[in-house]
């Protein structure tokens, strides 16, 4: 018989699992009946043995021994023994409710004989009479043991009836003489037990089972529910999910959507604010440009918060330079304080690593949204921003150091019972109070959510009132361990202090206190005096009042060794000999001024122009994408009379060095397209051990402590600053440039030989320019004025470039690309140096400034700052073609007369020129100089005044090169045509 298939294809999951539950719960219910009935027996006898026992040794206790031995013998039932003894067993018998209940005694091993029946009355038909004898022989074993061991015992008989399972207790019944007479018996009916715990059990089987039915139905009604609930809950989290993605995605379009409209009304703004308008609508101006900014700053944090939202905001990893991040913080808001008269604190530990691994921009972003906060919060007392970190044990990323940043305010504070509300999404507490400040309230939020990514947190303490203290801690991993702010040789350094304001002067102390190097801080000019006098001090920070006095004081005294450090506000001009540190100080600009190291400001010693040699046959390649910095950098030397040629690109520089003969090369860091780094690679890796020797000198902006041991890593050999120092240039030429190649120099040195040398070549007197400091930038160039106003007519056509030309800096906006962005700051770290050079330290400042905006990668912040920039700028600009106008092209003390007309007859230009390179060349700069592109000209003009050696040559290429400064383009081009 073929049995018939079951089919669970059309069975449900959830009844497949339901049947099979059903199932295993009725193999485990089988199982436990059959074995609970199994030990029912086992218990019923148990329980017969524990009644049976107790009630024959009651009956063994009420029977006379001599009077039922008598019994025996007689056999008399009239004996009045006989009745007492049935009545009291009879008595024993009901009051347990046991079976039977009786006395025997043995007559022969076999044949025992009954005595006292106890268990039913006499008119009963089972009723035993007294003498009635029994064959043993098929007893329970228990009953014969108790006469062969004269002690209690107890056993089953299984009698085949309707009884079934009886459990007997037998006791032994002895006389006065101690004999054992007889036994009593006690039957307990087990079978009677057996099936009372049976129903039991039974009847609780059946309750399990019912209660395990409905629970199987309840469980299938409850996964419907839940199976139903389930995918209501998934349509609904799909829903969510859609709704979420959709509204990231129309904050992402519309914020886009929005910039450009913006930007149009920030640049139109922008253009109008040019003009000569009445000053009430140069007012309302501002208020729409300052509008749009801040408008264009929400769109930025709406972009960010939709981002970490959509889980599409990741963290990235790359090494970055600590002291970058700290610089970047301070300048931009020490920037953004503005008119507001708060005083910026740092207190930074120095010894923190130099190099770390982590998402610079994210954190940059962290610190900027915190200290905005606090700016914008705060309007009286002060803001300190404090830095440190410890060695934390190696986690799963491999994190290893925990940076810790406080960020403390005498601002309004935050109410306790708002502070747990302080990070939600657009919130503003205290709104009514805090209605006039702009924002979208999610500064906060972000901040915490991009520490929380980065793996850290951060956390608030504030009392209404009296400020607040927003701690953050970001784990890091530690990539170079060297502190990112040392001083050299510490024990050789002595420092006096003295300052009035004491926030200033701990700030120093604190920066002081992690470089070893001894301090001492006094209180009053008595105290300055007396340690003053006692001298040894290598350098004296002092406030701005008495900055004069103490550099006069060391100069009398002839304490030449001491640097004087005035500790003034940012943008407060410094006196003349006295080093500047800018408040807030960092440990960076500390140590950079303690160590001799600090770019472009003057010091008590004296920057003399000076040199120990020429080398006529060297050759070195100059490397800047700005023509004003090459200009700058041929002048530097030009003392040397060396062959110098020069480049405007890495992939140019490295085309050149691949012609081989040069004996250094300096070459600029930030460039578009190639950098410094890469070309200098690019260049150690050409075949030749000359390629691998060949000195090649690092020129960079970025002078913070660590970046030589960087470069020098990198492949270059030594590191130069830029605003460059003449003595420092000295140095590394004697160093790098062949001892073979020097002819020992016939200058002297020291500051009457520099003051003979700038007399000689004409000083600069007369020559004034608003914002620049004229001898300092004389000096930068070589100590020759005529060179100084080369690079000033470089750097007006640069900025004239810049400002106005098609790629300048008015084509960026605030939604421009990172590639756009790169570029300009690229552009801008360029006028940086330039505007160090020439002495504008104002200009350079904004400079350093807005690069530091655009590496924290705000773009609208840029943005809004740029115009402001590009004014100033300009203004610099205009100043600078007035100082030309007014210049004496060949170095007169006094106002010049214009310049010459172009001469009306040939000039001998071919007379060293017939070799085909310099032919090109004439051509070239022909062409350039028609097209009005001054950063050819520059560069051919250069080129060609190395190479041509004619004195008449020489001449008509000056001439030339007067009328293109002058901006006389037409006539140089003319002279050309005649001179070729």
């Amino acid at each position: 018989m073929k049995l018939p298939r079951l089919n669970f294809g059309s069975v449900s999951l959830k009844r497949r699992f339901a049947l099979l539950f059903i199932v295993f719960v009725v193999a485990i219910l089988s199982m436990m009946v059959f074995t609970t009935v199994q030990q029912i027996s086992t218990v019923a006898r148990i329980i017969g043995n524990d009644l049976s026992l107790p009630v024959a040794r009651r009956a063994a206790a009420m029977i006379d021994g001599d009077e039922f031995e008598r019994l025996i013998r007689d056999r008399d039932p009239s004996d009045p023994y006989y009745e007492v003894a049935r009545q009291k067993l009879l008595k024993l018998k009901t009051e347990t409710g046991c079976l039977y209940l009786y006395t025997m005694a043995p007559l022969t091993d076999t044949v025992h004989m009954f005595i006292v029946d106890g268990s039913v009355p006499p008119d009963d038909p089972t009723f035993v009479p007294l003498g009635r004898e029994e064959d043993v022989s098929d007893y329970e074993a228990s009953y014969a043991k108790t006469f062969e061991t004269k002690t209690p015992q107890t056993g089953t008989l299984d009698t085949g009836t309707h009884w079934g399972i009886l459990v007997s207790s037998f006791v032994p019944i002895f006389n006065s003489k101690g004999d054992m007479v007889g036994v009593v018996g006690c039957d307990i009916d087990a079978e009677s037990i057996y099936r009372a715990i049976r129903a039991q059990v039974l009847r609780e089987i059946l309750m399990v089972l019912v209660f395990t039915i409905l629970g199987v139905v309840l469980y299938l009604s409850l996964v419907g529910a839940v199976a139903s609930q389930n995918e209501q809950l998934l349509e609904l989290n799909r829903k969510a999910q859609a709704a979420a993605e959709a509204k990231s995605n129309f904050l992402t379009v519309m914020s886009h959507e929005i910039r450009t409209p913006m930007n149009a009304v920030v640049g139109m703004t922008e253009l109008l604010l040019r003009l000569d308008l009445p000053k009430e609508a140069n007012e309302h101006l501002l208020s729409i440009k300052q509008a749009g900014a801040n408008l264009l700053s929400i769109i930025n944090d709406i972009l960010d918060f939709s981002k970490i939202e959509s889980g599409r905001l990741e963290i990235v990893r790359s090494q970055y330079m600590f002291a970058s991040i700290i610089t970047d913080v301070i300048n931009i808001t020490r920037m953004r304080m503005g008119e507001k008269r708060l005083r910026f604190i740092t207190r930074i530990d120095g010894s923190m690593p130099s190099v770390f691994s982590g998402d610079e921009v994210r954190i940059r972003q962290v610190l900027l949204n915190l200290l905005s906060n606090a700016v914008k919060y705060t309007e009286k007392g002060s803001i300190t921003f404090s830095a440190h970190g410890e060695k934390t044990a190696p986690s799963a990323c491999g994190d290893d150091y925990m940076l810790y940043f406080d960020v403390e305010d005498t601002g309004i504070g935050i109410r306790e019972e708002s502070l747990d509300k302080l990070f939600g999404d657009f919130i503003r507490l205290d709104s009514k109070k805090n209605r006039i400040i702009e924002g979208t309230g999610l500064g906060l939020a972000i901040s915490r959510k991009l520490c929380t990514l980065m793996g850290g947190d951060i956390t608030v303490r504030s009392e209404y009132g009296k400020g607040s203290v927003f701690s953050a801690a970001i784990p890091q991993r530690v990539v170079n361990p060297q502190p990112f702010a040392s001083v050299d040789a510490p024990e050789t350094k002595r420092v006096l202090i003295c300052d009035r304001r004491n926030a200033y002067s701990n700030s120093i102390k604190y920066a002081l206190s992690f470089q070893k190097v001894f301090y001492k801080d006094v209180r009053t000019r008595e105290e300055l005096g007396e340690e003053l006098a006692k001298g040894g001090y290598s350098c004296v920070f002092v406030g701005l009042p008495e900055a004069r006095a103490v550099r006069r004081l060391l100069c009398e005294r002839g304490f030449d060794a001491s640097v004087v450090v005035a500790i003034t506000e940012y943008g407060k001009a410094c006196p003349e000999g006295c080093r500047a540190l800018y408040m807030p100080a960092n440990p960076l600009m500390i140590a950079n001024i303690l160590n001799d190291s600090e770019p472009g400001v003057a010091t008590l010693r004296s920057k003399a122009v000076s040199t120990r040699f020429t080398a006529p046959d060297a050759r070195v390649l100059i490397v800047d994408d700005i023509q004003s910095n090459l200009d700058v950098a041929v002048g530097l030397l030009a003392p040397y009379k060396m062959t110098v040629d020069t480049a405007r690109s890495g992939a140019e520089a490295i085309a050149m060095a691949q012609g081989g003969g040069y004996d250094l090369i300096l070459m600029d860091h930030m460039m578009p397209g190639m950098d410094g780094i890469e070309a200098a690679t690019a260049i150690r890796a050409l075949d030749g051990d000359y390629y691998k020797n060949l000195p090649i000198i690092i020129l960079t902006a970025n002078a913070i402590s660590g970046m030589r041991e960087m470069f020098l890593a990198a492949g270059f050999n030594d590191y130069l600053a830029k605003p460059i120092e003449i003595p420092r240039f000295d140095k590394v030429m004697s160093q790098w440039i062949p001892e073979w190649k020097k002819v020992k120099s016939g200058w002297g040195t020291g500051s009457k030989a520099a003051e003979g040398a700038a007399a000689g070549a004409g000083g600069p007197a007369g020559l004034a320019i608003d914002g620049v400091d004229v001898p300092l930038g004389v000096a930068r160039v070589g100590g020759r004025v005529k060179d100084y106003l080369k690079v000033l007519a470089s750097f007006h056509e640069e900025m004239r470039e810049r400002l106005d030309g098609p790629a300048g800096f008015a084509s960026f906006d605030a939604d421009a690309s990172e590639e756009g962005l790169r570029d300009l700051i690229t552009g801008v770290h360029g006028i940086k140096g330039v505007a160090g050079t020439i002495g504008a330290a104002g200009v350079a400042a904004e400079a350093a400034e807005l690069e530091a905006l655009g590496r924290g990668g705000d773009a609208a912040a840029v943005a809004a700052r740029l115009p402001d920039f590009c004014e100033k700028l300009r203004a610099l600009q205009e100043s600078v073609a007035d100082a030309l106008a007014a210049a004496d092209p060949d170095g007169a003390e006094t106002a010049p007369p214009a310049p010459a007309p172009a001469p009306e007859s040939p000039l001998p230009l071919d007379a060293d020129a017939c070799s085909d390179v310099n032919r090109g060349k004439l051509e070239r700069l022909k062409k350039a100089i028609e097209a009005w592109d001054i950063d050819e000209t520059d560069r051919l003009m250069g080129e060609l005044e190395q190479s041509v050696t004619d004195t008449e040559a020489k001449k008509t290429l000056g001439l030339v090169s007067d009328l293109v400064l002058g901006g006389r383009y037409r006539e140089a081009a003319a002279l050309m045509d005649k001179g070729i």
